[in-house]
């Protein structure tokens, strides 16, 4: 794992050598839950779609998730209150 700042985000980078995502799995597609709900939590803590959730296998066999947040979140736009 490795996550770092950089321009005012968070980079992310899980990388996992085990065995490869199937042909044409997605978060979408997933059958679990766990994968669409992180998705979810992270598009709802930065409505404006300053955000980041990949996951896709690695060339070398494997698989990568890599996350992008925004260091700066605005509370209004994420409660709807205000600052």
């Amino acid at each position: 794992m490795r996550a770092k700042g950089v321009d005012g985000r968070l980079e992310i980078h899980v990388l996992d050598d085990g065995g490869c995502l199937p042909a044409g799995r997605s978060i979408e597609t997933s059958v679990g839950h766990g994968l669409s709900i992180t998705s979810e939590r992270i598009a709802g803590l930065h409505p404006n779609g300053d955000s980041r959730f990949r996951i896709h296998g690695r060339v070398e066999g494997g698989t990568v998730v890599e996350i992008s947040l925004s260091l700066h979140v605005n509370r209004a736009e994420t409660d709807g209150t205000n600052p």
